[in-house]
């Protein structure tokens, strides 16, 4: 049930990266866009990319284990 569960997860996150990694990489490219307005939304974008790591390592052997 845990591991099924870890899985699921493990997708949403890579799934919802999808979304916020080309912002975050648009936003820091740009500078935030011509207001900087960008730059608000930066630390919430980057904050859920943090959550990439360990949903991919959840695929891993190691990660399994967790």
């Amino acid at each position: 049930m845990v591991k099924t569960t870890n899985i699921i997860a493990a997708i949403v996150i890579i799934s919802a990266n999808l979304f916020f990694l080309p912002l975050s990489i648009k936003a820091i490219i740009t500078g935030g866009g011509s207001w900087g307005l960008g730059l608000i939304a930066l630390p919430l974008t980057l904050l859920t990319n943090l959550f990439l790591l360990p949903a991919i390592l959840m695929f891993c052997k190691n990660g399994k284990e967790n």
